[in-house]
């Protein structure tokens, strides 16, 4: 990177890494960005990536160890915030988050870069929400539901007030962030070239849980297939410049 101080060690955090779809390939162009950054993620299946990025330095949460985790690895959703704040993050000045659950939780160390590459606010907790929880059939998981996620949300919105700079991966994403996690005063680019389209909802290619966002295999390729990587560059550098410049805040 042609911006990057030589010193500057750099960790790449992703939420799971099960398959390789529209946001592992967002990640893999951050390695591309990033060749001596560590990247972690709470899961791993390493042989569902492509080489050049399954053969780089892959690091997981205690989650890699429990039951069925490649299978299961969303139902542990709720342990996923401890996942991600007991990563150790004390070593890096630059940590560049791949969110659209949980990973944006880490905690850098003081005075260390957090930047928030954001496909979409959670899902399950903000925008699906009502989705999610009017799939549940029985009444008992609606209610557990709905005090997990309330209490995921106020965990979400603290996580956001530690983000030094996000990026928004659309106009949409942008106003979700600032209207649910964001004090006013604090900003969020938008990132409006990486991706020429966006899904109805507003969100960006990706990983799509099965049951809420009902887009077929075919309409996701097509999404990823429209990212492109030298406009995906320049909106990082463009954030990583402005907080090495000062201006973190409006």
């Amino acid at each position: 990177m042609e911006s990057q101080p030589e010193t500057m060690k750099v960790a790449l955090v992703h939420e799971w890494l099960i398959n390789f779809r529209g946001s592992e390939k967002v990640l893999l162009e951050l390695a591309r960005m990033f060749p001596d950054a560590v990247i972690y993620a709470s899961v791993l299946r390493r042989s569902e990536l492509p080489g050049e990025l399954a053969d780089r330095n892959i690091r997981t949460t205690f989650i890699q160890r429990l039951p069925w985790a490649h299978r299961l690895y969303q139902k542990y959703l709720f342990l996923m915030p401890l996942a991600y704040a007991r990563l150790d993050m004390s070593q890096y000045d630059l940590v560049i988050t791949s969110s659209h659950a949980c990973a944006n939780g880490v905690r850098p160390r003081r005075g260390a870069m957090h930047v928030s590459y954001c496909y979409t606010p959670m899902r399950y907790a903000w925008s699906g929400y009502e989705d999610y929880r009017n799939s549940l059939r029985s009444p008992i998981a609606r209610v557990i539901m709905s005090v997990m996620m309330r209490w995921m949300r106020r965990w979400d919105y603290a996580a956001a007030q530690r983000v030094t700079r996000y990026i928004a991966c659309s106009s949409a994403v942008s106003d979700r962030i600032k209207t649910g996690l964001l004090t006013p005063c604090r900003h969020t680019d938008e990132d409006r070239h990486s991706f020429r389209r966006t899904d109805s909802r507003g969100g960006c290619a990706g990983h799509r849980t099965p049951g809420t966002d009902k887009l077929s295999r075919r309409s996701i390729r097509q999404h990823a297939s429209q990212f492109s990587p030298a406009a995906f560059r320049s909106a990082i550098l463009k954030s990583i410049q402005t907080i090495m410049r000062g201006d973190r805040q409006l």
